[in-house]
């Protein structure tokens, strides 16, 4: 089972669905959230292990990148849903790559 990514993702939606409910007007884009809860059923429903699997983050904000989820503008940038940055996706070799270059240590 994908326990690692499934952390990592329930995080961000957390930090995001929060956010998005204290401000007056969201400062996250509410369809980024709801792909985001999207990806999460998905990975439940699926038996394949996607700790395995490549993940993206931003270069600055270190946010996971859902995958096809990037927002692209009309010249074919990719953008951070998180901190703005523009084509600064960072791939790593799985998700336990990404955890240690973001000093996050598993708890179990």
């Amino acid at each position: 089972m994908s326990k690692e990514i499934l952390k990592q993702l329930n995080k961000l939606y957390k930090h995001v669905e929060y956010y998005n409910k204290m401000a007056p007007f969201p400062p996250f884009c509410t369809e980024w959230q709801q792909n985001i809860r999207d990806k999460i059923n998905e990975i439940k429903m699926e038996k394949k292990d996607y700790d395995k699997e490549p993940v993206f983050a931003c270069k600055h904000c270190g946010t996971l990148v859902v995958p096809n989820q990037y927002e692209v503008d009309d010249d074919g940038n990719e953008i951070c849903m998180r901190c703005g940055s523009v084509n600064e996706a960072i791939e790593y070799k799985n998700i336990f790559e990404y955890n240690k270059e973001q000093k996050i240590k598993p708890k179990y």
